[in-house]
């Protein structure tokens, strides 16, 4: 009996390595959860609704494009309504994002309680990052408050912490309320470990998790993977921790 080609028995092992790798992706990693766990909240949106929070939203920004806000905000045969959205605002020192105008007025003509964020450059001068985000962003009584998302570990934990100080202390001079601080967990424990930041207001991004194993949020990006109507990608999902009287309150008055 002859053995096959040599190029059809590698061949073979890369197909043999590539299903095995789709199905480590597919059944551990996408979109957020184990598949062979059971889902002990309401699927909805292609995702795990995390149980025991009624307060639903998501976060966009100028990949999601268009949007039909009147399909978005239609009431779901899930039950699961978004009552809010995060709209990424400003980036850096000069950047705005193309879409956050349209967005944040279609936002509040549908109903939903809106934000803004900004993206923050570690490399880049705290208060030229202020100062962009302020004069982009009008906030009105409704709307949350001032959200800035940190990402980047920068120079020194020192130096991030310092800059970030002044970034959060010029903005809440402006608006008169503490800004709410996004990062992920790993982020927050080795970075944001700070007296500091401990008054203002924190929105944690942890998926992979059925419940956060802290409660000091306020809000909780679990994946990054939904898939809502009248977005043709997909979107980043949250919850509120609380209810939408306790949203409400967070509002600016």
């Amino acid at each position: 009996m002859h053995e096959p080609p040599f190029w059809q028995l590698v061949l073979l092992r890369i197909v043999v390595v590539v299903l095995l790798v789709s199905g480590i992706y597919y059944f551990l990693i996408h979109p957020n959860s184990y598949r062979w766990k059971p889902c002990v909240g309401v699927k909805a949106y292609g995702v795990c609704i995390p149980p025991n929070h009624d307060v639903h939203g998501f976060d966009i920004s100028h990949f999601q494009g268009d949007i039909q806000w009147n399909e978005l905000t239609g009431q779901p045969s899930s039950g699961v309504a978004m009552r809010f959205v995060l709209i990424k605002a400003t980036e850096g020192g000069d950047y705005v994002d193309d879409m956050f105008g349209q967005y944040f007025s279609d936002a509040r003509s549908h109903g939903l309680i809106r934000g803004a964020y900004h993206y923050f450059i570690a490399t880049t001068d705290p208060v030229i990052q202020a100062r962009n985000f302020i004069q982009t962003v009008q906030l009105k009584p409704g709307d949350l408050p001032p959200i800035v998302d940190v990402e980047q570990k920068g120079r020194s934990v020192m130096q991030l912490q310092n800059d970030l100080k002044l970034w959060l202390r010029l903005v809440e001079q402006h608006y008169g309320v503490p800004p709410i601080i996004y990062s992920s967990h790993k982020f927050r424990e080795k970075y944001l470990r700070h007296e500091s930041f401990d008054r203002y207001p924190f929105w944690l991004a942890r998926y992979y998790v059925s419940e956060p194993d802290r409660n000091d949020w306020v809000f909780w990006q679990y994946t990054d993977s939904g898939t809502l109507p009248g977005i043709g990608s997909q979107v980043d999902l949250n919850v509120f921790n609380g209810t939408i009287e306790q949203l409400q309150a967070l509002t600016i008055k």
